[in-house]
């Protein structure tokens, strides 16, 4: 019995110096990484006006686009539920039209937005 509490009290006292430097170990390797990688509270990100609109036109455009999709597939429907009416089919191709050529604009206001900011006085 004796025995066997004497190999575990040495047992256990050979593996508390490792975990002691495993710790450490552990420590310095996280203090190298916070170097390495800044850290989202250290870094200051200042955006300026043309940053702030860039991101504007982003959200708008994006908005946009998923209008016009969505349109599509309404039009997509007026044309599956109106076979015989010629009116409602031409209707619906008209907006289609109207749609796309949309659609084709928002490449060009794009352009033309980031034409305005960038311009340097």
């Amino acid at each position: 019995m004796l025995k066997s509490i004497s190999l575990f009290f040495l047992t256990f006292l050979s593996f508390v110096p490792a975990y002691a430097a495993d710790a450490n170990l552990q420590n310095n390797l996280t203090g190298a990484v916070g170097e390495l990688v800044p850290d989202v509270r250290t870094v200051k990100r200042t955006m300026s006006y043309a940053d702030i609109a860039k991101e504007i036109q982003r959200w708008i455009f994006l908005f946009i686009g998923i209008i016009a999709v969505g349109y599509i597939i309404y039009i997509g429907a007026q044309l599956l539920w109106a076979p015989g009416n010629m009116e409602e089919m031409k209707s619906a191709m008209k907006s289609l039209m109207y749609v796309i050529v949309g659609l084709a604009l928002i490449p060009f206001a794009y352009f033309l937005v980031n034409f305005i900011i960038n311009i340097r006085l």
